[in-house]
Order: structure tokens, then sequence, then C-alpha cells
């Protein structure tokens, strides 16, 4: 799978994911409001350096695809998406995703998912899309309502706080016939 082609939309350009970018995608994992909704505890450079090693040996074994999304003019990582989870034999695979907290609300990942997910359809042969959503995320839970995805089920306590506290997440999921009547133009 490795490495994954380079996609542009009008706003936006997914390249391949490099070790380097760990400094840019501090800003996500580095700051309590971007690891807001991610279930999971600020992270350090070198915490994010190892996820994307780790990241790109998952992609070099042909488990995962993911890409970083950058200005089209620019090369610095703004946000983080693919597909890991990836279940070959039966054609699944969840879909993530993650933008820097100053560029949320701007419609990028409106305009960059429906090009993601017809990807992962055509290109990488899934059937099955899935998306675990944290419940207070409803800006995520619209975008990916508005590609189709379709809510199937609550995971009751699936993430541990640092605190000690659990929550739950939603689980989403989208087949591609459904994607197909959904008729999403790429970039809009």
């Amino acid at each position: 799978m490795s490495p994954v082609p380079e996609l542009q939309t009008p706003r936006a350009r997914l390249r391949e994911v490099r070790l380097e970018d760990a400094e840019a995608l501090l800003e996500i994992y580095g700051s309590a409001e971007g690891v807001r909704y991610l279930g999971r505890p600020v992270q350090t450079l070198e915490q994010v350096q190892t996820r994307l090693s780790r990241m790109r040996e998952e992609m070099d074994r042909g488990e995962a695809a993911f890409w970083v999304m950058t200005d089209p003019a620019a090369d610095r990582a703004l946000a983080y998406l693919g597909f890991f989870r990836w279940d070959v034999p039966h054609q699944s695979a969840e879909l993530g995703y993650v933008l820097a907290p100053a560029r949320w609300g701007q419609g990028l990942m409106r305009e960059v998912l429906p090009m993601l997910v017809r990807y992962g359809f055509e290109a990488l042969g899934l059937h099955r899309m899935e998306a675990r959503i944290d419940p207070g995320n409803e800006a995520s839970i619209r975008l990916v309502e508005r590609l189709g995805f379709r809510p199937e089920g609550r995971l009751r306590d699936r993430t541990l706080n640092e605190d000690g506290t659990r929550e739950d997440l939603l689980v989403f999921g989208l087949l591609r016939p459904e994607f197909d009547e959904v008729n999403i133009t790429p970039g809009r």
C-alpha cells in the first residue's frame, strides 16, 4: 500500500505521512483542545514521532493507509487522516481524522472526506467503513451523516480517561452502495 497517492481538492492537498510531520501534528496531539474528542491524553513530540513510526509500519504491511493534509501551496501538516483497523479479507476499515483546532469550522473535512471515502471504496476495494465518534463531537457526527454513514450503536465506556472516568463512543457505518446513493462530489 505504501506510498499512498497524493490527492487534492481546491483547498487541500493530501500527501504521504512523513516522520518530519510530528512537529506540526503536535499542534493537534500536544494540546488539550486537539485531543478533546480522541479519548487520549495530550502527547509529547516523542510520542507523536512513535505514533507516526507505527503508522508507517502498518502502511508498509498493507494494514492501513494514512495521509496528512496541507494547504495546496504549503507543506505543513494541518490534519492526519486515513484508514486503519483494516480487515482486508472482509473489505472493511475504520475511517479516522483529526484536524488542527485552528482550522476547525472552515469546512476542510467536508471538502476532503468525500474524496477520501470514494478513494477507500474505489481504489482500496473497501465494502464497509466505520467511524467511531465521541458523542460530544457534534460537528463530526453531522459530517459523517452527511456522507451517508448511519448510526449503528454506542460502545459504552469504550475509552478510559487519565482521571479514571470513562466515555462512550458512537459507531457509524457506511457501505459502498449507500455512498454511491449519496453521490457527494469530492471537493464540495
